[in-house]
This record gives structure tokens, sequence and C-alpha cells, in this order.
């Protein structure tokens, strides 16, 4: 979901992405059909108590909310703003966002494997390549130096940008 929201357009969410709706089983089994594993009806309010407990489908929820906002509040991610994709190492997948009017540049990327891997931001985002730190929009770390080595858990996505 994180890499979708960082993508040109608009985003859209399936809802049970946003609840975190894990697959229905009694649902395959009552009507015989496959598709059923992701179709659950909620009721509203056992829906209601999942988003303001403290359980997965609150837990995201919240997550992408947050996520949302942080869109929201920069240029680069204005649906019509400009998009590069790189081609970084394998186990990679990045690309940059570019406001129309070049104020702000986010370079977005993700380890999509389950090893941890490494970015060398420099050699991939040029317009990134300034000795001001940059700072992670999802997690708030700032990056020092001007020759920028990220680290990258697996799984994590990064949204790099000036200051």
């Amino acid at each position: 979901q994180t890499v979708m929201l960082a993508l040109k357009g608009v985003p859209a969410f399936y809802f049970h992405s946003l609840t975190a709706t894990p697959n229905d089983h009694d649902g395959v089994e009552a009507t015989g059909r496959a598709r059923s594993i992701n179709r659950r009806k909620w009721n509203i309010e056992d829906l209601e108590n999942e988003l303001h407990g403290s359980g997965d489908t609150a837990r995201v929820f919240s997550e992408l909310r947050r996520r949302i906002k942080i869109r929201t509040r920069h240029t680069a991610f204005h649906p019509d703003a400009h998009q590069r994709v790189v081609e970084l190492d394998n186990g990679l997948f990045g690309f940059a966002r570019v406001s129309a009017d070049s104020s702000e540049i986010i370079a977005c990327v993700s380890n999509v494997s389950n090893t941890p891997k490494t970015l060398e931001l420099n050699n991939h985002f040029p317009e990134l390549d300034i000795p001001e730190p940059l700072t992670d929009l999802l997690s708030g770390a700032r990056t020092l130096g001007a020759d920028k080595t990220i680290p990258l858990a697996p799984y994590q996505t990064v949204w790099l940008t000036q200051g």
C-alpha cells in the first residue's frame, strides 16, 4: 500500500486493505466460492470496535491514514507531479516524484525482498546529491553527509526528501 500511495495518480484502496481483514475461510465454506476469501461483510459495530481497538485493524488503518496525510502535505505527491522510475539493484524498487515547480523532490525506495539491502542514493537520485541532510518522511530518520548510503530492512520503504 505504501508503494501505491507514492505512485503518480490518485491512490485507491480496496476496503479490506484498509482494515487488514484476514481471509474469510468461513465465507468460502459457506458459499463454496474461492472469491469469498476476501469478501467479508462487516457488521458496523464490529468494525467500529476493531478500528478503535488495539489489534491489526486499528494499527493498519491508523498507519495508512498517517501515510495519506504525509502524501497530502507534499506537492511532489500531487497526482500529476512528475515521476521518474529508477533502475536499482535487485530487490529494490524506486522512483522519484518531483513537484510541478521542481521545488520538492522525493525519492521513494522500497526493499521488496526478504533480505537487508543498501541503497547508494547519490548513484541513483542525482537530484538529491546535496550536502544537506535528507529526511525519511515515513520514519522521521535523517541521513547526514553528502555520500548518502541508506540501509533498508526487508520490506522497508523510505520516502526521502530535503530537510
